[in-house]
C-alpha cells in the first residue's frame, strides 16, 4: 500500500497496528521532523522513533541515514545540507522548529531512549546519497590489516557541497586516515547508516565489514565488493551486475560473483600521490621507473589487451616486491604496447608529468612523449595516440555514468 501523506499527522498504530512489520526505513527523513511537527510538547525525534519501535515486529528493524552534524565535510567548512550555512550543525545552531541533524553518540542514546535494544552503525563516504565506500562499525577497523584496507578505500573520497559551491581542495581520505589510526573515523563520518533493532540478535558470521561500490559508472560495467573477515583472514567478494562483452574496443571478460584473493601491500597510487604531494620528484621518479621495469617483461612485444596493467592496480608487498591486482577483468579489442599504458597513466594523472617534468601549457600527446622519453622509452605514434583518445572516448561516453546535478537552488 502507498499512502502519501505527512504522516506526523497520521495515527499509524491505528491504521496498521502494533508489531506490523519486518523492517522501516527513514531515509533521509528522521532530521526532518522537528521541520513538520506541529506540537512541541514532546521531542518529535522521540515520538517518531516511538512509534518505529511499536510498529516493528520483535526482530523487525529500523534502518536510517542521516548526516552526522559533525562529520568532517562540515568541520571543512562545507555547508550544512539542509539550510546551506556553513559551520551551523557543528555549532548546535539548530532551532526548536529546524531540520536537525546528531553526533553519532546523540544519535546512539535517542534510539536507546525510545526502547531498541541494538543498534549497528556503519559509515557511508562520501555521504549516504550515494555512496562509494561504506564501512561496519566493528573491531578489525582497529587492527592494522583494517585501517590499512579502509584508509585505501577511502583514500579518493571526496565530500560533495550540495548547494553547489566548491569545497576547500583538500586530500580528504589522507585527513580520514588520521581519525582512523585514532580509532576515530566513527565520530567523522560524514553521515551514518543505521540497522536498529527493537531485541538484540546475534551478528552472523561472515558479516562484510567494508562494502565498495563502482558507483561512477552505469549499472551494466558496475560491481560491488566486500570484504569479510574470516578465520583470521581477509575474505574478498566481487560480484559484477552485467554480462561480459565482445565487439567494443574495451570489454568486460568476466560477469558473476567470483572470491578473490586479499593481496596485503601498500597501493603504488597512493604513493605515487603522496611523493606528489611532498613535492619529493626524485622519490616519484625511482618509484615510477621500478614499476615501468617491473611491468615491461610482463607485456609481450606485440603488445597486451590487459587494460588495468596500471599502478592503481600494484600493490608493493611487505618484502618490496611489487605485485599486479585486478588485471584480468577488461581487455581491449587491439593489444596495448607498454608505452600506452605509461600514456594511459600520463592521461589520467596530468598533474603528475607536468609537475615531475616541469611542463605547462603542453598538449596530451606531447606531455605523453616528453614523459617516455624521461624514462628512457620511445615515443607514441599519433596512431597509438588516437587509439587511447578513441578506448577514453569508449569508457567517457558508454561505461562512465553520467552525473547527476546535485546542487540545490534556494527557492
Amino acid at each position: 500500500s502507498v499512502i502519501v501523506a505527512d504522516f506526523l499527522e497520521l495515527d499509524l498504530i491505528h491504521l496498521f497496528g502494533e508489531n506490523s512489520f519486518d523492517k522501516i526505513l527513514l531515509i533521509g527523513v528522521l532530521e526532518y521532523a522537528p521541520k513538520f511537527a506541529k506540537e512541541f510538547d514532546t521531542d518529535p525525534i522521540e515520538s517518531l522513533l516511538k512509534t518505529c519501535n511499536k510498529l516493528l515486529k520483535k526482530d523487525g528493524q529500523l534502518i536510517i541515514a542521516i548526516e552526522n552534524k559533525i562529520g568532517l565535510k562540515y568541520l571543512l567548512g562545507f555547508n550544512e545540507d539542509h539550510n546551506r550555512t556553513p559551520y551551523y550543525g557543528i555549532q548546535s545552531f539548530y532551532k526548536k522548529d529546524e531540520t536537525i541533524t546528531f553526533s553519532k553518540v546523540k544519535l546512539k542514546n535517542k534510539l536507546s531512549d525510545t526502547g531498541f535494544k541494538g543498534s549497528n552503525f556503519y559509515y557511508p563516504f562520501p555521504d549516504y546519497k550515494l555512496p562509494s565506500v561504506i564501512i561496519k562499525d566493528c573491531d578489525i577497523m582497529k587492527s592494522n590489516e583494517g585501517r590499512n584496507l579502509i584508509a585505501s578505500l577511502l583514500y579518493n573520497s571526496k565530500s560533495q557541497n550540495y548547494s553547489g559551491q566548491n569545497g576547500p581542495n583538500l586530500q580528504e581520505g589522507r585527513i580520514l586516515k588520521n581519525f582512523m589510526d585514532n580509532d576515530s573515523l566513527d565520530i567523522i563520518s560524514n553521515s551514518f547508516l543505521v540497522i536498529a533493532e527493537r531485541t538484540q540478535s546475534e551478528e552472523k558470521q561472515d558479516t562484510p565489514f567494508a562494502f565498495y561500490f563502482s558507483n561512477n559508472r552505469r549499472y551494466k560495467y558496475a560491481n560491488e565488493i566486500k570484504f569479510i573477515f574470516h578465520e583470521n583472514t581477509i575474505k574478498v567478494l566481487k560480484k559484477w551486475f552485467g554480462n561480459k562483452t565482445s565487439e567494443n574496443i574495451l570489454n568486460l571478460v568476466v560477469n558473476g560473483e567470483t572470491e578473490i584473493d586479499f593481496v596485503h601491500g601498500r597501493n603504488l597510487d597512493i604513493l605515487l600521490d603522496t611523493y606528489y604531494l611532498l613535492n619529493e620528484k626524485e622519490n616519484y621518479n625511482n618509484l615510477f621507473l621500478k614499476w615501468i621495469k617491473f611491468v615491461e617483461p610482463q607485456i609481450p612485444a606485440s603488445g597486451t589487451n590487459k587494460f588495468d596493467i596500471m599502478p592503481f592496480n600494484t600493490l608493493i608487498e611487505d618484502n618490496d616486491t611489487y605485485k599486479l591486482i585486478d588485471t584480468n577483468e577488461w581487455e581491449t579489442s587491439k593489444p596495448l604496447t607498454l608505452n600506452q599504458l605509461v600514456g594511459k597513466y600520463v592521461l589520467r594523472e596530468k598533474r603528475h608529468f607536468k609537475w615531475l617534468l616541469e611542463s605547462n601549457d603542453i598538449d596530451d600527446l606531447l606531455l605523453i612523449n616528453k614523459t617516455l622519453i624521461h624514462f628512457g622509452l620511445t615515443e607514441l605514434s599519433m596512431l597509438e595516440y588516437l587509439d587511447l583518445k578513441e578506448i577514453n572516448e569508449f569508457i567517457s561516453t558508454n561505461i562512465s555514468r553520467k552525473k547527476y546535478k546535485t546542487s540545490v537552488s534556494k527557492p
